[in-house]
């Protein structure tokens, strides 16, 4: 494959459609962060998607499963051939605790190579990424911030099939199937017990099915998604319980279908209908459905109601609940319609703003409040476990500070950790991607958003 086909299969993917509202991050992490850098030693992938790298990045998958590792991307394309899997670990079932992260959505690509074994098909689903199966066990999982392909001729693929339980998201993510055929996007359906989770600022172009949700347990939760041109469903959903914020649909297809014991929630639609749609629903209930700031156009109604009392008629709806709620007194059936306001984002700092805390293992409260006060705008702790034994000060310059899948313990449960946010420089701050095992509290005693 010459380097000017691999630019065009580039531009094609990138091309295909516009995502608004997704930050478009250069996700650079400092040399001492501990991250895992799949195109260095000793996993040294190709990407300018000229070979097949799936051994490379499986190696390095398997190399440091469930070890809250980031496993990292940079820009440019990861020609694979075969499943990249989640590793069960060395004591086995494990499948948890792994971060796939691009550099960036737009320039990081996982493409599937044309016509591949295994993937034909189309009755199937077969992941480009898969992260593990039940039980609910699969914490802190993430794919953030790149696109994964399944390139062309490949009927039977799904380009993620994610599991992630009690803490774990997809981030910035775009989903591309180039010939539209593909079987699913986002599939999250291939297993019991996937969630709870955050899937935001997803983006999926083509594929029968662009989010596929499924079975009782555990629920899932959905922000900024954009879907276009599937050739079945935007997302079907049969027994889970979803809720989304802000979402555009673009196709012929309906949107959304529910079914069986699934609860849906949908806070702002934008549907717009292409050729064919006018003779169909944008959204088919058989279940339980609360839909709010509902916009459609180009289909026969928003809202096709096949289950509980209630009808919808028109292609706006302000308001939409399926069933009656129970309840010991009467009282009006609707909601507050509370404002949802968008969290803060905070800009990727430059590295020359990152500050380390250099100390791992036990950190005293020294430790990591010069690391604060030093004047950077981010603080960072390496990968590893730290513990903390006094109270931390957030204030100054600092907007950020990152953990990089760090983990704290916190020793004394009579005297627990805290932070505490004082104002500072910028409006907001965040505090991410760390865990603790002890009583660590936050207390924001600022006019910050936190």
């Amino acid at each position: 494959m010459t380097k000017k086909k691999i630019s065009a299969i580039g531009l094609c993917i990138l091309g295909a459609a516009i995502l608004q509202h997704v930050s478009a991050e250069n996700i650079v992490f400092p040399s001492g962060a501990r991250v895992v850098d799949v195109t260095q030693r000793p996993y040294n992938a190709v990407n300018d998607g000229s070979v097949d790298v799936s051994d490379s990045i499986q190696r390095a998958l398997d190399d440091n499963s469930s070890s809250n590792a980031i496993i990292y991307l940079p820009n440019g394309i990861y020609k694979v051939t075969k499943t990249l899997r989640w590793s069960e670990g060395i004591g086995g079932g494990e499948y948890k605790e792994t971060i796939l992260q691009g550099q960036s959505m737009d320039s990081t690509i996982i493409r599937l190579a044309d016509s591949c074994e295994g993937y034909e098909n189309a009755g199937g689903a077969v992941g480009v990424v898969w992260t593990g199966p039940a039980p609910a066990q699969r914490f802190r999982n993430a794919v953030r911030d790149l696109t994964i392909s399944t390139g062309t001729g490949n009927p039977g693929a799904a380009a993620l099939q994610f599991n992630a339980s009690n803490q774990g998201c997809v981030r910035n993510v775009r989903l591309v199937s180039e010939d539209r055929l593909g079987a699913i996007g986002l599939d999250m359906a291939y297993a019991q017990e996937i969630g709870p989770l955050l899937v935001k600022n997803l983006h999926v172009v083509g594929f029968h099915t662009g989010i596929k949700a499924g079975f009782m347990i555990n629920s899932q939760t959905f922000e900024n998604i954009r879907l276009e041109q599937q050739t079945g469903y935007g997302i079907y959903c049969t027994d889970q319980i979803i809720s989304i914020h802000d979402i555009r649909f673009t196709g012929n297809v309906p949107m959304l279908y529910c079914s069986g014991n699934s609860v849906a929630t949908i806070v702002r639609a934008r549907i717009t209908g292409t050729g064919g749609a006018q003779d169909k629903s944008a959204i088919i209930n058989n279940a339980v459905l609360y839909a709010r700031d509902i916009e459609a156009s180009g289909f026969a109604e928003a809202i096709d109601n096949q289950a509980g009392t209630a009808t919808a008629s028109g292609l706006s709806i302000d308001e939409f609940i399926s069933h009656q709620s129970p309840g010991l007194f009467p009282s009006p059936q609707g909601s507050l319609k509370l404002t949802i306001r968008a969290t803060p984002e905070i800009p990727w700092d430059p590295l020359d703003q990152w500050q380390k805390v250099h100390k791992t293992g036990v950190i005293n409260t020294q430790d990591l409040q010069s690391a604060i006060d030093a004047g950077k705008t981010t603080v960072y702790l390496p990968r590893g476990n730290y513990r903390l034994d006094d109270t931390i000060y957030v204030r100054g310059n600092v907007r950020r500070i990152i953990g990089c899948e760090a983990s704290f313990s916190v020793m004394d449960t009579a005297k627990p950790a805290a932070f505490i946010i004082e104002d500072g420089t910028y409006p907001e701050v965040v505090l991410e991607r760390f865990s603790s095992n002890g009583p660590l509290t936050f207390n924001n005693v600022s006019g910050r958003t936190l």
